[in-house]
């Protein structure tokens, strides 16, 4: 399993999962009942959420700045990430995790300080796939 966490640490350039980053949806994730559809410029997944090994936020450091990523991972090795570089970063971010039950007081200053750190924050896992 957490040989799906090291593609969390790759960069954009070798990431070969699904880019959740599209300046033109506003949600990037919809759960009903025990599935999760994700929305991507590519179209949408659909997934039951307990597929879902783990949601994790982190920061990636750009040099003069830093950039929050938040990376699902599924049982399949599937992740879904959704950068903060998307244009509307904060909306996206909280209808995903909308999807876990997670509430943005729960993880942002966790991940956001202090500054240039990675800050890896498990924020999901789910117990009954061995995370």
């Amino acid at each position: 399993m957490w040989n799906v966490f090291k593609s969390f640490k790759k960069k954009k350039e070798e990431f070969n999962g699904i880019w959740l980053a599209d300046l033109s949806l506003k949600n990037v994730a919809k759960k009903e009942g025990n599935e999760i559809t994700f929305f991507s410029s590519n179209g949408e997944v659909k997934k039951n959420i307990d597929e879902v090994l783990a949601v994790v936020a982190y920061k990636v450091d750009c040099f003069a700045y830093d950039m929050v990523m938040i990376d699902v991972a599924f049982k399949d090795e599937t992740v879904f990430r959704l950068p903060e570089e998307s244009g509307d970063f904060f909306d996206q971010a909280q209808a995903l995790l909308k999807c876990f039950g997670i509430e943005e007081s729960e993880w942002f200053f966790k991940v956001t300080f202090p500054a240039f750190e990675e800050n890896f924050t498990v924020l999901f896992e789910n117990k009954n796939n061995g995370v």
